[in-house]
């Protein structure tokens, strides 16, 4: 019986978590290009860009990492790094904060 009850309760659970799941809208076009900043110098990121915060990995893209920095203002820039052939991207992804 106890069995019995925690089955139900259960599949009772899966189910309202089912039915209360939206699909998300698409992005507009306007939300999907971030702008992109020129690195002055090949083999360094300006000081002014502040702190690094983060590195993540690309998923499916094995040879490339992210350096995640941010500013005093709150500007986060996203540098790709090739780890395989030791180089930064000349440009970089800036989120601006408001």
């Amino acid at each position: 019986m106890i069995r019995r009850s925690a089955v139900f309760f259960v599949l009772s659970l899966l189910l309202i978590a089912g039915l209360s799941c939206a699909k998300l809208g698409e992005p507009g076009a306007g939300e999907q290009k971030l702008i992109l900043e020129k690195l002055n110098q090949p083999d360094s990121i300006p000081a002014e860009w502040g702190k690094v915060v983060s590195v993540g990995s690309v998923t499916g893209l094995a040879d490339w990492a992210q350096i995640w920095l941010q500013d005093d203002e709150g500007t986060i820039r996203i540098v790709p790094y090739n780890v395989s052939a030791n180089y930064l991207s000349s440009q970089a992804r800036v989120i601006r904060r408001d």
